[in-house]
């Protein structure tokens, strides 16, 4: 059973950390949190992990805030995210953290403060991407189970074998992007 539910508290922690996610990413972490049954004792290890531990509580503080005040696009899992917020706790002292995307000025949202969190979204842009994802959803671009979006409809088999490509046409590729390989010794401009 845990390692079902690793497997979404895993990768939400992983999109979350780094010195600079990609910002479409982060403005879907509220929704992928929200959909999904998630372990708040599993997603808190991961965090813990991967450094990314009060930018997740900041993200389902936001998605919890937005669910408060208007009902989150799609509809919200708030327990689990409630339980995960209370075993996190807001940081006492830390410096800003701004995602790898400096802010002009200083947070004006409750959330972004209490998170220590510098990051120039504001609640509607989350709000909005959660709209925009409930509305693929609603329409059956993406999974309702678990906010994924759908795979192939077709089954291995009926796909055919795969061919792996031949070594030749590896290299062709290769120098196609990385340029003809250099040699080890001298060129001709070193002699």
């Amino acid at each position: 059973m845990a390692q079902f539910l690793a497997a979404i508290d895993n990768p939400i922690s992983l999109a979350a950390s780094g010195s600079n996610p990609n910002p479409r990413v982060i403005e879907t972490v509220p929704v992928l949190l929200s959909w999904n049954e998630i372990n708040p004792a599993l997603l808190r290890a991961f965090a813990v992990r991967t450094k990314a531990v009060y930018r997740l509580a900041w993200l389902a503080d936001v998605a919890l805030s937005i669910e408060r005040q208007k009902g989150f696009p799609g509809g919200c899992r708030k327990e689990p995210l409630e339980r995960f917020i209370k075993i996190v706790k807001p940081p006492k002292t830390r410096a800003w953290d701004d995602l790898g995307v400096p802010s002009a000025s200083s947070p004006k949202y409750p959330v972004w403060k209490r998170w220590r969190i510098n990051y120039p979204v504001t609640p509607a842009q989350f709000e909005g991407r959660a709209r925009a994802l409930a509305e693929l959803r609603q329409l059956g671009q993406i999974d309702r189970g678990a906010g994924r979006i759908p795979r192939a409809r077709q089954t291995p088999l009926e796909m055919g074998p795969r061919q792996a490509p031949s070594p030749n046409r590896l290299k062709e590729e290769i120098v196609a992007v990385e340029g003809a390989p250099r040699s080890r010794g001298k060129s001709a401009d070193d002699r």
